[in-house]
């Protein structure tokens, strides 16, 4: 069972405008609810900054709960990305031409830049892993320690 997915995004934001924790006039927050996958993640950390929401807890599927995704960040994508690629032998090039990006945008990832929605998931279904927990604070990370 897939517990997140980038397609959720557009759900769960309807839901927090409708509650009345995001601007529903915001510009990013119309296409995020009409689910735009061209949207840099970046992009919604931003507009989630000072709620209490990350991008990860954006894509859970209703009715999950965890807290697992509360320390969830952009800046953890590069790293969970070597750390991937390295658990299933998926090397940058093959990587790259599956999710038809070149491989220069891969090194580009790994070192910071962070994709569009839709890239991330691109990138985590072929690494066979959920789109949120490219998002969490890596294994041994000093976050990952305090949330056991």
């Amino acid at each position: 069972m897939q517990i997140s997915h980038i397609d959720h995004i557009a759900e769960n934001t309807r839901r927090l405008v409708e509650a009345g924790v995001l601007n529903g006039n915001d510009r990013q927050i119309k296409l995020m609810m009409e689910g735009n996958t061209n949207l840099q993640a970046r992009t919604i950390e931003k507009k989630l900054k000072g709620i209490g929401i990350t991008v990860a807890e954006l894509m859970l599927a209703p009715g999950i709960e965890t807290e697992w995704y509360k320390e969830a960040s952009v800046v953890h994508f590069g790293k969970n990305l070597k750390d991937f690629m390295k658990e299933a032998a998926c090397y940058p090039k093959e990587l790259a031409r599956i999710c038809r990006i070149s491989e220069q945008s891969i090194r580009n990832y790994e070192t910071g830049n962070v994709p569009t929605l839709r890239r991330l998931q691109c990138l985590a279904d072929v690494l066979e892993v959920e789109a949120a927990d490219m998002l969490l604070p890596p294994e041994g990370s000093e976050q990952s320690e305090e949330n056991r």
